[in-house]
């Protein structure tokens, strides 16, 4: 497995917070997400865990949204995911 940059963990902690977030502001629990997406609890606490070092596909976010009824863009637009990238392109 690859070694994660500190902006891929950086990246991958925000995208467990967003999903954190989004189930307290639909009032849903890890094991509501569970049963509605069929997964069992250890996988849904590899979404939502900042400590677990696993990172999420795409595809995963994707399958929460679709869960949650929000689109992927309404999933990024976040103040979590607003800071712009470091440029090291001189």
């Amino acid at each position: 497995m690859a070694q994660l940059t500190e902006k891929n963990i950086v990246l991958k902690n925000n995208i467990k917070l967003r999903i954190n977030e989004l189930l307290e502001l639909k009032g849903l629990r890890q094991t509501d997400l569970a049963s509605l997406s069929l997964k069992d609890r250890q996988a849904i606490n590899r979404w939502t865990n900042v400590n677990n070092n696993r990172g999420i596909t795409i595809y995963t976010i994707e399958d929460f949204c679709d869960i949650i009824k929000i689109s992927l863009f309404e999933f990024f637009d976040s103040p979590l995911f607003n800071k712009q990238p470091s440029n090291n392109i001189t």
